[in-house]
């Protein structure tokens, strides 16, 4: 994934939290602020646990020259405003923002993940106040179309992350299993939507609102696994769906056809990681 569509996402979301965040109060749940020039020190390869350390001190985090920084570390650090501060670079003034129990972010059910700010577990919601809908349905495809363009050569960084996401109890696997699965079943409700506006049977203006409902749960389910890239994809869908739409049966089927080539390509990514060789040699099915 291009590193310009990541910016941009993390961008959107800072901005959204910042209009939604009330003003910071002191909170037992938070560290207090560490004494100025208080940093807490990492390795060459900065981790989330090493983020998370930060956090719980209250300090900006000192890494090496030319430390190498992992995506998940790198989001743990910008959602909870913790300054990386390479080689002898002076550390910032400024401790962690102190968020109190008052700050909250609005609920969608089925998720424990929150998009806005990737760290307070609330349930997920993307708040795309950036950029409008879409004003027309090829303006739509071709918002698909980059998109499709940025994950087609190489792996995108939100696969990269989902390989360093893990849940306990259940570890790695499960999460790509599902991410791969949640993506699978996206594609067919989109084909099978795609059929009917081939058909012409249904009006558009359902079609529409199916769309635009699918797109929202599927972002729901994705956002479990961090799925940042494609929940905002998702997410644009459905504002144009919802704002305006398909004008006609043949606007639908190919915003359909555009969605699916976004969204299978992700997929192919996600399955590509799972050794299914291995898991059939080595694993026996439960009786």
């Amino acid at each position: 994934m291009s590193d310009e569509l990541t910016e941009r996402i993390a961008a959107a979301v800072a901005r959204a939290l910042a209009d939604q965040a009330p003003a910071p109060v002191a909170s037992a749940s938070r560290p207090a602020a560490a004494p100025a020039g208080a940093t807490v020190s990492a390795g060459r390869v900065v981790t989330l646990d090493d983020v998370r350390r930060a956090i719980a001190a209250g300090a900006p985090l000192r890494v090496p020259a030319g430390a190498i920084v992992t995506d998940l570390a790198r989001e743990e650090a910008e959602a909870n405003g913790v300054a990386i501060v390479r080689g002898d670079a002076a550390a910032p003034r400024t401790s962690l923002p102190v968020v109190g129990a008052d700050h909250r972010h609005e609920r969608q059910s089925g998720s424990d993940y929150c998009t806005q700010c990737g760290g307070c577990m609330e349930p997920a919601v993307y708040d795309r106040k950036d950029r409008p809908a879409a004003a027309s349905t090829a303006e739509m495809c071709a918002r698909l179309d980059r998109f499709t363009e940025l994950v087609w050569r190489s792996e995108p960084n939100e696969v990269r992350r989902l390989r360093q996401l893990s849940r306990p109890p259940m570890g790695r696997l499960p999460g790509i299993l599902y991410a791969c699965f949640n993506l699978f079943w996206l594609g067919e409700e989109v084909q099978t939507l795609r059929d009917k506006a081939n058909a012409g049977a249904i009006p558009v203006a359902a079609l529409n609102e199916l769309l635009g409902t699918l797109c929202g749960r599927h972002a729901i389910r994705l956002s479990k696994w961090h799925l940042v890239d494609s929940i905002e994809l998702l997410g644009d869908v459905q504002s144009f769906c919802e704002d305006r739409g398909a004008a006609s049966h043949d606007e639908l089927r190919e915003l359909c056809e555009h969605l699916l080539l976004a969204a299978d390509r992700v997929q192919a990514w996600v399955d590509r990681m799972i050794p299914w060789h291995t898991l059939d040699e080595r694993l026996e099915l439960v009786p």
